[in-house]
């Protein structure tokens, strides 16, 4: 799976893997972003957050919701018009509406954290689709990374090139088996250069 589309409205996400990296694109709280995420940046640990609802907002909802109610009953037997109170109504109505939608919307992101953490909406219908992506992610990354900086090179200083190694090693990028290899390279240049 190269690509990833998520849709949750108003909010859209799309991920598409490329050989660099992971291009991002999206429009979340009134912001639009576009931008490729190297794969350096990326990281592999995953956690799962759950929006809810807060508190005070819910009491500060109900409140206005019976103010609200409380007002149109005050003001019906004023008013001689009643398409007027049927127009305030449907005002109020329908803005209280759009208030709940928004105030009582709950999601669940899974989140890779890293250098750059990347979010992905985690309902029950996006799970496998999401699982599989990050599966394709994270081995274009394991790819991309062994490529470049698993070999031996004589301009980089032996320092760097041990860090490096077992940065890689680290992150599970290789194995033990590979980290010894990768040393012993590292220490027959050594000796061939007469160090």
């Amino acid at each position: 799976m190269e690509r990833l589309h998520q849709k949750q409205w108003p909010e859209f996400k799309i991920y598409e893997l490329r050989d660099d990296g992971l291009q991002f694109e999206a429009r979340e709280e009134h912001q639009y972003i576009n931008t490729l995420i190297e794969f350096e940046q990326i990281g592999t640990k995953e956690l799962i957050l759950n929006k809810k609802p807060n508190l005070v907002s819910v009491i500060a909802f109900i409140s206005v919701f019976f103010n609200a109610i409380s007002l149109l009953i005050y003001v019906s037997p004023l008013v001689d018009d009643p398409t007027v109170l049927g127009g305030v109504g449907t005002g109020i109505t329908t803005g209280l509406s759009f208030w709940a939608i928004s105030l009582f919307k709950s999601s669940k992101q899974k989140v890779l954290q890293g250098g750059r953490n990347i979010g992905f909406f985690y309902n029950k219908k996006q799970r496998a689709d999401v699982d599989r992506f990050i599966v394709a992610l994270e081995s274009k990354r394991r790819s991309y990374l062994r490529a470049k900086f698993m070999h031996v090179d004589k301009h980089t200083p032996e320092p760097h090139l041990m860090s490096r190694f077992l940065w890689l090693r680290d992150a599970e990028i290789i194995s033990e088996s590979e980290l010894d290899a990768l040393v012993l390279t590292l220490e027959n240049r050594r000796l061939i250069d007469g160090q």
